[in-house]
């Protein structure tokens, strides 16, 4: 994963209306203590949160800080998963819209 992936993702959220934050910072893309990313998205309509939990996972399964070592995106509420692929692969990019497109179900 790489930062143009969390670009692509937020971009997409705004896109659909979102409000993108950070859950525990006022840094977005902030590691917390439990290697984890966490970012909560809103909507204007009716203010309901989710929670994005994006796990950091490094060599063999181990403990990692590097935002390299996500390699997916789950949301809070129905566990519905976006998998990180290539940037610029159409699959990325589908999946992408078609993932932020289900969480407005």
């Amino acid at each position: 994963m790489s930062i143009k992936h969390l670009e692509m993702l937020e971009n997409q959220l705004i896109q659909k209306g979102w409000t993108v934050s950070n859950a525990y910072s006022d840094q977005l893309y902030y590691v917390t203590n439990d290697f984890t990313v966490y970012w909560k998205i809103t909507r204007d309509i009716n203010k309901e949160a989710i929670t994005l939990i994006f796990p950091i996972h490094g060599e063999f399964g181990r403990r990692s800080t590097d935002l390299k070592d996500i390699f997916y995106c789950e949301e809070s509420r129905n566990g519905k998963i976006l998998y990180f692929k290539k940037v610029k692969s159409k699959e990325w990019t589908e999946n992408l819209k078609e993932w932020v497109s289900s969480l407005m179900q």
